[in-house]
């Protein structure tokens, strides 16, 4: 990099830190007891900012390597754990080898073609893009260079131990594992020079031509999953560490990091990525919102006339009525995630089935799988409940940020009674997924393990219970933070903070080894303990903290 990149590099860094200062300091001024530490703070306290700018630093390192270690150990670790340990007839008989084939065919076909051919940086929609570029009139080409070669640095040095330790998990060494990290980073600036070329040749976005993208992207993950699953692997070793291949790879990384560092184009794919045409004519904290909040708007031509006059609910009154027209005319923002996961359900299930009868060894699987399978159901149902913090963004956009201005709309019992009506609609649709997923339990265990009808009901019913407590988890967290702004629509850091640690919590349970029914115990005890705290606490403080910000 030249002088004038390092500068651009540097002044893009500094901008990104402090804006992460000020969010940081903001919000945690807002927070109970611990706020008042950082009432003596000013924003214009330089030894104070530089105190804060170490630990923000400090914090996105540790947290970019934690996330990248939970990506590698959701998307490779944990399916191999799943269908590839234990005894097998492929390889010998040798289960350690089929896992070590296992961890490097789903490297190669998600790290390197996934990843590698799908995801688009300099061309994606970014927030520190969009000031730099749009608004600072930083030099387009110094900004994406800079700050694309300084990410795919910063991606290897943060994947370097994950993939290290799940290479050395399943026998295989630390040089592979660095040997693979670097191979996968360098096909990387070979798939985001194709992404170039096809915006310098057509003027759109690939990764955003979802007629190619989403048929890409489900044809990959069932190509890195069903022969996992079918344990049909080939010796993946003898062709990934080929020195053939490894060159070839090499050779294509070094064309797309030309590529990429004579590309010509910046400009036009920044204004093209961040649908603006002409900045001096939009309202940059409308953008930012309408950006922020676009999954949930409604819009006014998704409605017939007979739909907004209906009088179908004319027997409701008050906030019963309010909820009821706001969440029948939320069907597509807030129900279409749900179809999406009842689908994602019914694709494992038929897999299951069809494994069922083509896969000898799966009967015997399944049999271990259901025995271990409580603590991997509480991940499983934390993302699938991730629907709820979707309603709860369409809450705020659509209905309480206007409400919020009346203080009617603020006094305890009314927020209880919101919430309660809330809370209930939520949780019912939040079972659908849980029920399906009992469903096909149900379903798999009466084809594979008939003897076990009995041992599977609770199965199912923890499930259900987790659905509920996920649900009150999210609404709960709505209306003692709040959130969303209405100006940049930033999180609270104590909101991702406290569903960062449910989040742990949640993959920590999968190592833990517990009982069935004691696994079940503590999950019904602290559902029931949880929702009574949250009806408590949202009477006694939401009228304090769930407010506009």
């Amino acid at each position: 990099m030249d002088t004038h990149m390092l500068k651009t590099l540097k002044t893009a860094s500094n901008i990104t830190v402090a804006s992460y200062m000020n969010w940081f300091i903001y919000y945690m001024k807002k927070v109970p007891l611990l706020g008042k530490l950082f009432t003596s703070i000013d924003y214009i306290d330089i030894k104070s900012k530089k105190v804060i700018t170490s630990l923000i630093m400090i914090g996105r390192a540790v947290a970019g390597v934690f996330g990248v270690a939970l990506y590698s150990l959701i998307t490779v670790a944990l399916p191999i754990i799943i269908f590839l340990q234990g005894n097998s007839p492929e390889f010998g008989g040798d289960s350690s080898e089929i896992s070590y084939q296992g961890f490097l065919y789903l490297y190669f076909v998600l790290y390197f073609i996934f990843n590698g051919l799908l995801n688009c940086y300099t061309l994606e929609p970014k927030r520190m893009k969009f000031i730099c570029v749009k608004l600072m009139r930083m030099d387009a080409y110094e900004y994406s260079v800079a700050t694309y070669f300084t990410k795919k640095l910063w991606n290897i040095i943060a994947s370097l131990p994950s993939v290290i330790l799940i290479s050395l998990m399943f026998g295989g060494t630390a040089k592979e594992g660095i040997l693979l990290c670097i191979m996968a980073k360098m096909f990387g600036f070979f798939g985001e020079s194709i992404h170039l070329l096809y915006f310098h040749k057509l003027r759109k976005l690939l990764h955003k031509n979802y007629y190619i993208i989403f048929p890409s992207m489900i044809l990959l993950l069932a190509a890195a999953y069903i022969p996992v699953i079918m344990k049909r692997l080939y010796p993946m070793d003898e062709f990934l560490f080929h020195p053939i291949f490894v060159l070839l790879v090499l050779i294509l990384g070094v064309l797309g990091a030309y590529y990429i560092l004579h590309y010509t184009d910046y400009k036009e794919g920044i204004n093209c990525s961040n649908s603006l045409s002409d900045i001096a004519a939009i309202n940059v904290k409308e953008v930012k919102k309408e950006t922020r909040f676009a999954d949930v708007k409604l819009k006014e031509k998704e409605f017939t006339k007979e739909e907004l006059e209906s009088d179908r609910y004319k027997d409701k009154k008050g906030y019963d009525y309010l909820n009821a027209l706001f969440f029948n005319r939320h069907r597509k923002q807030i129900f279409q995630p749900v179809l999406r996961r009842l689908l994602v359900i019914a694709c494992a299930i038929i897999i299951g089935v069809i494994g069922t009868f083509f896969i000898e060894s799966f009967s015997n699987k399944f049999e271990s799988i259901l025995l271990r399978i409580y603590p991997l159901l509480v991940f499983f149902m934390y993302f699938i409940s991730t629907v709820v913090q979707r309603a709860t963004k369409a809450m705020f956009y659509n209905c309480d940020m206007s409400l919020l201005h009346y203080g009617f709309y603020k006094k305890g019992n009314v927020l209880l009674h919101m919430f309660w009506i809330r809370l209930k609609y939520l949780a019912g649709l939040n079972l659908l997924p849980a029920i399906a997923i009992a469903l096909g339990l149900w379903l798999l265990t009466y084809l594979n393990q008939p003897q076990m009808m009995m041992e599977v009901l609770p199965v199912m019913a923890f499930v259900l219970v987790l659905s509920l407590f996920f649900t009150v988890h999210h609404v709960f967290l709505y209306y003692i933070l709040q959130p969303y702004t209405t100006e940049l629509g930033m999180k609270s850091p104590v909101y991702s903070i406290v569903n960062t640690i449910v989040y742990f919590v949640c993959w920590v349970s999968i190592q833990i080894e517990v009982t069935p029914s004691g696994f079940f115990t503590i999950v019904m005890a602290a559902t029931i303990i949880y929702s009574l705290a949250a009806l408590f606490l949202v009477y006694k403080f939401a009228q304090k903290t769930f407010n506009v910000k």
